[in-house]
């Protein structure tokens, strides 16, 4: 006979509004000193910000660590750890995606351990810990509801795969307003873009249900290709050089306001995104390339 073993957070709260309960969850909890782990995108968007009044609101002594980096490093999960240590914060609440996520774990089963994360990786079981509260903003990674986290050794190279209790959150915020899309839009269109204009989505999965939404922020800027520093920190240039250049992609961050039960979001899948200045609410009809 097989046994199926299940783990799962102590607290599972999901749906509209549910990221908005974070001090309720904290005051459930029995915490009062949190420590926000989040990227700097989550920052610059405002997202970090609304939690951060949350925990104002309620009067919680709360500090923030915002230099989570995607795919995270050993030297990430350290500069979280140093802040978690000096702060004395009793947990930790992980916003963003899985890499903030996998930071905010890995620093919650460090702060009473010693020696280098590598000692930690599978086969080795990692229980203990302080309590981590997992606000999910993508999704796909489900970094909210494991005992798993994924860190790069930053001086072997090595993308180590820990496990055990001590990363399962014990507390996940799941809320339906994390939905959204990126568009890119060409460099020399982009100033007729921004922040609340209106928007509409049309999925290629569904080309007859176009979704509403509203532009919530642009991209500050894209990696270049040439100048990137290589081995040894110098700028890596390209040998050969094309003559003709073409208009630069810049992200533009839609939030879907409305998503019906029917439709399905899947990570990765294709979109076309129109944004206008119509405050109108009504929704364009499907642009005819997808008709």
């Amino acid at each position: 006979m097989n046994v199926a073993n299940i783990n799962l957070p102590r607290i599972l709260r999901v749906g509209a509004g549910a990221s908005q309960q974070v001090a309720a969850t904290l005051v459930d909890l029995n915490l009062s000193r949190p420590l926000l782990v989040t990227d700097p995108y989550m920052v610059q968007c405002g997202y970090s910000r609304r939690l951060e009044e949350q925990l104002e609101a309620g009067g919680f002594d709360y500090g923030v660590f915002a230099e989570c980096v995607p795919d995270p490093t050993t030297d990430s999960v350290y500069a979280a750890l140093k802040v978690l240590r000096e702060g004395e914060y009793d947990c930790v609440v992980a916003l963003g995606g899985g890499s903030s996520m996998d930071t905010a774990k890995a620093a919650a089963v460090l702060v009473h351990r010693d020696g280098p994360m590598r000692q930690y990786k599978v086969p080795y079981l990692v229980d203990g810990g302080v309590p981590i509260i997992a606000i999910p903003t993508t999704a796909g990674t489900g970094s909210e509801a494991t005992r798993v986290a994924v860190i790069s050794d930053t001086e072997t190279q090595e993308k180590m795969l820990c496990m055990g209790m001590g990363l399962m959150p014990m507390a996940a915020l799941v809320d339906i307003a994390s939905y959204w899309v990126h568009g890119f839009f060409r460099e020399n269109e982009i100033a007729d873009v921004a922040p609340g204009n209106h928007a509409v989505v049309t999925l290629m999965t569904y080309p007859d249900t176009p979704l509403e939404g509203r532009v919530e922020s642009l991209g500050w800027g894209i990696a270049q290709t040439d100048g990137a520093p290589g081995t040894d920190l110098l700028p890596s240039i390209s040998p050969t050089f094309e003559w003709i250049r073409l208009a630069q992609r810049i992200p533009v961050r839609v939030h879907l306001t409305d998503v019906p039960d029917e439709i399905q979001l899947r990570v990765g899948t294709t979109c076309s995104v129109l944004v206008t200045a119509d405050e109108t609410g009504r929704v364009p009809a499907t642009p005819a390339a997808l008709q």
